[in-house]
């Protein structure tokens, strides 16, 4: 095939908008474009990028009405159930809006093993050990391996002092 001109270029980089938007992996994307087109790999892989360019280019444009749209209709659907004396189907949308807007903190999680344990339990000496001495056997070990740090202190085990 001949070179392509920049319409046929980006009827295909449209095409590949497209298959990305489907969810369509790289690997599947380039095979198409060389079926399709007959074109090389690096020649698809520059179709994609320029596709990913767009379509970041087509969400930031699209962002602020996406939220205006979405705000409007939890506050619609929040009217409609207050009307119909549904407080929980309101509440449900004001919520879900209060999300939309983050006017919520942000949720904390703690990551902890079984029973609220630790991930990975400390060796059965270290548990006698006091929080000086667990902080000499921490710069010991990472003078070991040549890591140490001068604010290095032991981890809180025990949940103690």
């Amino acid at each position: 095939m001949g070179k392509a001109t920049r319409a046929e270029i980006a009827r295909r980089v449209d095409a590949i908008k497209v298959l990305i938007l489907k969810g369509e992996e790289t690997g599947a994307i380039v095979r198409y474009a060389a079926a399709q087109w007959e074109v090389s790999e690096r020649s698809a892989h520059r179709y994609m990028a320029e596709a990913r360019e767009l379509l970041k280019e087509d969400l930031a444009s699209l962002t602020p009405y996406a939220l205006a749209e979405h705000i409007g209709i939890r506050r619609a659907l929040r009217r409609k159930m207050e009307t119909a004396k549904d407080y929980r189907g309101a509440l449900a949308a004001a919520q879900d809006e209060a999300k939309l807007l983050d006017l919520y903190p942000a949720a904390r999680a703690e990551v902890t093993g079984k029973g609220g344990r630790p991930l990975i339990e400390p060796p059965p000496e270290y548990k006698t050990m006091t929080k000086e001495e667990l902080d000499d056997e921490i710069r010991r070990l990472l003078d070991k391996v040549g890591a140490a740090g001068p604010d290095t202190a032991a981890p809180d085990f025990l949940g103690g002092e």
